[in-house]
């Protein structure tokens, strides 16, 4: 599986990132920025993070130059975006926030995905992910998930551990309005 679908709490999201880091992953914010460099998130302020797209990777993903597009128009004109599986490999962790509503919070929703191959362009080559990034993956997908699940639509996203505490203390919602009452095995 090359994606991990799940929900999580607030607090979830510093608990990944720290164990991202435990395993000697950098970690950068996956988000257009003002410089073409990549911003890589001080360890310092993982516990203060409840949301956000980060990518991970380890020094040795990394075969060239990063290549950034400039955004020219819109919201975000005049920054940069890290063109993505161009010269590098990640492993990439999104987290959508917790939103409170009127009488309840909803959980975030997010995932855990890796890439398979990365794009060389000063060949106009593709080349295979290293077997330690779904290593990886797979390491990280056990150490974060519970067991238990939420079907929604078809797909299966998984408690997180802070998620799932919340929503048996029926504290907070998940973050979809359309899914089964109760969290399932497997």
């Amino acid at each position: 599986m090359r994606d991990f679908a799940f929900i999580h709490s607030a607090e979830d999201v510093a608990d990944v990132l720290k164990l991202v880091s435990d395993l000697g992953l950098i970690i950068r914010r996956d988000e257009p920025s003002r410089q073409p460099v990549p911003d890589i998130v001080d360890v310092a302020v993982i516990p203060e993070l409840r949301e956000g797209a980060f990518m991970a990777f380890l020094p040795n993903w990394v075969f060239g130059g990063r290549r950034y597009n400039l955004i020219e128009a819109g919201y975000r004109k005049g920054l940069y975006d890290q063109m993505p599986s161009t010269n590098c490999i990640n492993l990439s962790f999104y987290f959508g926030k917790e939103s409170p509503e009127e009488s309840y919070i909803r959980l975030g929703n997010g995932s855990l995905s890796r890439d398979i191959q990365w794009y060389r362009p000063e060949d106009h080559t593709v080349h295979p992910a290293p077997s330690e990034v779904k290593e990886l993956f797979d390491r990280i997908r056990r150490n974060i998930d519970t067991g238990k699940y939420l079907k929604v639509g078809g797909r299966k996203y998984a408690f997180l551990r802070g998620a799932l505490k919340k929503f048996v203390e029926k504290s907070y919602l998940p973050p979809f309005d359309f899914m089964d009452d109760e969290p399932v095995r497997g």
